[in-house]
Parts: C-alpha cells; sequence; structure tokens
C-alpha cells in the first residue's frame, strides 16, 4: 500500500503481516510519538456488507473489552478508497505461534496463559465467547506480555443459540462442541478447551512434561462439564 494513503497521522514504517481478510502495517503515530498496528481491509472485501457488518462489530467488542491483556484499539475510520482500518496496539514480540516454534522457557509459557486466561476472563463476564482462541491470536508484547486479539467470530451466548451459524472456530484448536455445532453446549469451557490444546502443543516439546499432564488433561476432556468452568479457576 502506497504511503500517502495512510490518513496524515500515521507514517508508515513497514508491513508486517498479510491475512486473508486483512493487511497489518506498523506504523508511527505522529501524534503521541507511538508505534502502532495498523489493520485495513482488502480492496475486495471493503465494499461487502456482511465483511463490514463484521468489522463494525470487532470494533464494538475492542471498545467493550478494555483490559490489559486484551490488544488496545486506539482509533479506527475509513481510507480515501473506502477501507476500513483499526488502529490497535503493536505487539512486537510476534504471535505465540512463532515464539513456541523458536522455543521458549516453561515459566513464559505460563505467564502468557495466564494472561489469556484473564483476558477470557473478561469476555465472559460480559457474556462473550471467543470462538478462535489459538497461538496466532495470542499476540506478545515487547515487554513480554500477552494479549489475546482477534475478536471477528467472537459471539454472545444468546446470539450462538438464536443463530447456530455463527459458531466458528479454526479445526485442531475449536472444542468438540463447537465441531459439532451444538450452541446450547458452548460456554467458557469452549474457549478453555483451546487453552488445553495450546498447552498441549506447547509441552509436547518438553522432555519431562508430567507436572501439567493433569491439567491439560483436564482442559481437553471431550466432555465440557468435566473441564473447568471458568477462565478465573
Amino acid at each position: 500500500m502506497e504511503s500517502n494513503v495512510f490518513p496524515e497521522r500515521y507514517g508508515y514504517v513497514s508491513l508486517v503481516g498479510r491475512g486473508s481478510c486483512a493487511l497489518v502495517y506498523e506504523v508511527e503515530d505522529r501524534l503521541l510519538g507511538r508505534r502502532r498496528a495498523f489493520k485495513v481491509g482488502h480492496h475486495a472485501l471493503s465494499r461487502q456488507k456482511k465483511f463490514l457488518a463484521r468489522w463494525r462489530r470487532e470494533i464494538v467488542l475492542y471498545s467493550q473489552l478494555v483490559h490489559p491483556s486484551i490488544v488496545p484499539l486506539y482509533d479506527h475510520g475509513s481510507l480515501s478508497d473506502g477501507r476500513p482500518f483499526v488502529v490497535l496496539g503493536l505487539a512486537s514480540g510476534g504471535a505465540m505461534d512463532t515464539r513456541l516454534a523458536e522455543g521458549v522457557a516453561i515459566g513464559e509459557l505460563l505467564g502468557w496463559i495466564r494472561q489469556t486466561l484473564q483476558a477470557l476472563a473478561c469476555m465472559h463476564s460480559h457474556g462473550i465467547y471467543h470462538q478462535d482462541v489459538k497461538p496466532e491470536n495470542v499476540l506478545i508484547t515487547g515487554a513480554g506480555d500477552a494479549w489475546l486479539a482477534d475478536m471477528s467470530v467472537a459471539r454472545t451466548r444468546s446470539e450462538l443459540r438464536s443463530s447456530p451459524r455463527e459458531i466458528s472456530g479454526t479445526f485442531g484448536w475449536m472444542s468438540p462442541e463447537q465441531q459439532l455445532q451444538r450452541a446450547r453446549g458452548i460456554g467458557p469451557w469452549s474457549d478453555l478447551y483451546s487453552i488445553g490444546r495450546i498447552l498441549e502443543q506447547a509441552c509436547s516439546s518438553l522432555q519431562e512434561p508430567r507436572p501439567l499432564e493433569e491439567v491439560v488433561a483436564g482442559f481437553v476432556e471431550l466432555d465440557p462439564l468435566r473441564r473447568p468452568r471458568l477462565a478465573w479457576d
């Protein structure tokens, strides 16, 4: 994207991510003198009502869910060519999936998991389920803290029950009840299943994962009633 397309407040630094729905750039916020993440929708999607509705809904969720472990929203709007954008906190430490591939200490991993659980507890207290907790959606800040990101498929309990087609997630990370489209079975424990899958993957590379085996097994129980019920727990 040409640097002159950005709003005057933001100066282009680099392209940091490319997804199916949007591009993410690192920009300089000239007003505040801070580096931010500038996420802008693709041209091909910017005129689709369904995409724009989902984009606006995600902005509303970020505005409601203010928490130290949820990626912060700073600005939003549309470019001169109609593409929507949001300005988010910049996670200069990358995403958890990259960090896990590089290898992390168990203490560092558990710190990120704890912060992700705190973010989920905040969401769940508002009656909202993330539905897509996975390493790619846990971002690491320059200070080494974790931010939960991507609210694009987050939904309330009532939305899932009234419209089961809103049940979503990523295969390999989502809970059995999500895979089976069982709206009445989805709850906080569904997001916790995904946490268990992250721990399961991360601990598989440890020489002695036994101290966490029982905890991981509890998270990934196929029966939702046998999992932890709340993120605060």
